[in-house]
C-alpha cells in the first residue's frame, strides 16, 4: 500500500469512523463500487453509470454545513503576527495573517473539511434488496463495497507530515479576519515555507473527502467462524494486487471485518439469502 494512501486513510477512519477519499482530488459519486485495501477504497465502477440493477439513482442531501477535523496526536497550530490588527513595525504595510503548523512525528496528519453537505441514496432499501439478489445468484462478490453515502465540501485542507519535527506555514490574504480558518478558500490562502511534508492540499474546493460503505455481511457475524469449511474465509489479503502492495486487513479480537462468506452458505443452512446475508453500513 502507498504509505501516504495507507497514512491518511487509517487515520481518518480510526477517528471518525468514516472512509476518507483517496487520491484525494478524485470526486467520488453515489454508487461506487470496488474494493478496500486496508482502509483505502479503490473504485472498479459506478452501478448507476453501469446500470447493473433496477432502481435509478435517488438522491437525498442536507442543508445543514457540517465540520469534520482530525489531527494526530503531536500536531500543534499557532497563530502568527498579522492579519486585519496586524501592522509591519519596519514597513507600515499591514502584514499577512499567518498560521504555523508543527508535527513532531513523521507519519502525521492534519485534517479539516467545511461546508460539508451530506448526499446519499434515498432509495438504498431498494438497491441493496438487488444486490442481495445479485449476491444470491453468484452475480456479486461478496467483498465489494458500494458507496451509499458522501460528504461534498467546499473546503478541505489536508497536511501529512513525510519526517518528524515537520513543520508549514500558511498565510492569508492581507485583510483576513481572525482566527484564521485553514479550510477557508475565501482567505486566500498560500504556503509561505514548509519543511518535511509529505502532502499539502490547501483549502481545495469541490471535493468529496469522506464517505460511508455498505457490504454484503452475514446476519450472524460468527457464520464465518462456527462449523463451516476453510473456504467460508478468505481475508482481503488473499486479493490480488492492485498496485498498493501489501493488503492489510483490519481485525478485532473476536472476528476479522473484512470477510468473503460465499452465499452457498444459506443452502447449507437450508435458508434463503435474505435471511443469512444482509447489505450494511461498515465501520
Amino acid at each position: 500500500m502507498s504509505d501516504l494512501a495507507g497514512i491518511y486513510a487509517s487515520s481518518i477512519h480510526d477517528s471518525l469512523r468514516l472512509y476518507a477519499n483517496w487520491p484525494i482530488g478524485d470526486i467520488r459519486k453515489l454508487g461506487d463500487y470496488g474494493k478496500l485495501y486496508g482502509d483505502v477504497f479503490v473504485k472498479e465502477g459506478n452501478l448507476f453509470e453501469e446500470k447493473r440493477f433496477k432502481p435509478k439513482l435517488k438522491r437525498r442531501a442536507s442543508k445543514a454545513d457540517i465540520v469534520f477535523r482530525f489531527t494526530s496526536q503531536g500536531v500543534s497550530v499557532a497563530r502568527l503576527a498579522g492579519g486585519a490588527s496586524g501592522v509591519d513595525p519596519a514597513s507600515g504595510v499591514q502584514a499577512r495573517a499567518g498560521v504555523k503548523i508543527s508535527f513532531e512525528s513523521g507519519n502525521s496528519v492534519y485534517f479539516r473539511s467545511i461546508k460539508l453537505k451530506h448526499v446519499c441514496i434515498d432509495n438504498a432499501k431498494a438497491l441493496n434488496t438487488a444486490i442481495l439478489k445479485a449476491f444470491g445468484a453468484g452475480e456479486w462478490d461478496g467483498r465489494t463495497v458500494v458507496v451509499q453515502s458522501l460528504f461534498a465540501s467546499d473546503g478541505t485542507t489536508v497536511l501529512i507530515s513525510s519526517n518528524d519535527k515537520a513543520s508549514i506555514e500558511i498565510e492569508a490574504e492581507a485583510n483576513a479576519a481572525l482566527p484564521i480558518d485553514l479550510a477557508d478558500a475565501k482567505l486566500g490562502l498560500s504556503i509561505a515555507s514548509e519543511n518535511n511534508v509529505g502532502l499539502s492540499a490547501i483549502a481545495a474546493t469541490g471535493l468529496t473527502p469522506l464517505m460511508s460503505l455498505v457490504q454484503v455481511r452475514p446476519i450472524n457475524r460468527w457464520l464465518a467462524w462456527l462449523g463451516m469449511s476453510d473456504h467460508t474465509v478468505r481475508p482481503l489479503a488473499a486479493a490480488p494486487d492492485t498496485g498498493f502492495g501489501a493488503v492489510e486487513t483490519r481485525t478485532s479480537p473476536l472476528l476479522p471485518t473484512s470477510v468473503d462468506v460465499p452465499p452457498e452458505i444459506a443452502a447449507e443452512l437450508r435458508k434463503p439469502v435474505d435471511e443469512v446475508f444482509q447489505v450494511v453500513e461498515i465501520d
